[in-house]
């Protein structure tokens, strides 16, 4: 449970009809049909309890909820690059079928061009885990959209980010053995260090994944050094 207060409560269904946006194109919106069985608007943090941004990069007024039922889990990540790119608040999407579920989450921004559309910088979706069973996955990616559990209160930007970098560093857990302290620590009260530790994270993420692709040892020292550099400074937190 992600322990949402009920005055957020929603529970609005959202007409299949209504989720095919004109700007898709054919491909896309065949793929809706056959992919989506329901969704519903099950939550919106609508009030000023934790203040709403508004400024040259962000229009945070609202955080939404949304749940997706499919057809097929392994259409998640297709359904949920869409959906993202076209919902311009900041929202957490649940995507389920009849065993498994996963959460997405998306940091996004202003267009500094035309301040009616977004840009998504970031992206991330959760490890998929068994619908029915608590097991350590579930336990551990429904912690970090805890509502309760969220340190950041200062405004909805804050709020989202928080929940949004806990969720990738548990994606990509494996490649920081130390993971587990920062999930734990205060960082999150201080935006900057929240950011900090996310491009750290991004880039050890990507010069690990590099790596596996790297054949000449000369690469491979360099990248060696870059990583060991990175987790030097992230041991600091």
């Amino acid at each position: 449970m992600i322990n949402m207060p009920e005055r957020y409560e929603i529970n609005q269904e959202i007409k299949l009809k209504n989720l095919i946006l004109k700007e898709f194109k054919p491909i896309e919106k065949k793929k809706i049909k056959e992919y989506i069985k329901s969704v519903t608007l099950k939550y919106m943090i609508n009030d000023e309890e934790i203040p709403s941004v508004e400024d040259e990069r962000y229009n945070f007024k609202v955080i939404q909820y949304f749940d997706f039922e499919i057809t097929d889990i392994k259409k998640a990540g297709f359904l949920a690059n869409l959906y993202q790119e076209s919902i311009k608040t900041p929202c957490v999407l649940r995507f389920y079928d009849n065993s498994k579920e996963l959460y997405s989450l998306a940091l996004k921004r202003l267009n500094q061009n035309d301040r009616n559309e977004i840009v998504v910088t970031d992206t991330v979706m959760t490890e998929t885990f068994d619908l029915s069973m608590s097991g350590s996955v579930k336990r551990e990616v429904e912690g970090a959209l805890d509502y309760s559990k969220i340190l950041n209160r200062t405004n909805k930007v804050n709020f989202y980010l928080e929940m949004f970098i806990r969720s990738y560093i548990l994606k990509n857990q494996k490649y920081y053995q130390k993971s587990r302290n920062i999930l734990e620590s205060l960082i999150w009260y201080d935006r900057n260090k929240m950011n900090d530790i996310f491009e750290k994270f991004k880039n050890l993420v990507m010069y690990k994944e590099k790596m596996k692709s790297t054949i000449r040892n000369s690469e491979k020292v360099e990248i060696n050094k870059k990583i060991r550099e990175i987790i030097s400074e992230l041991d600091k937190y």
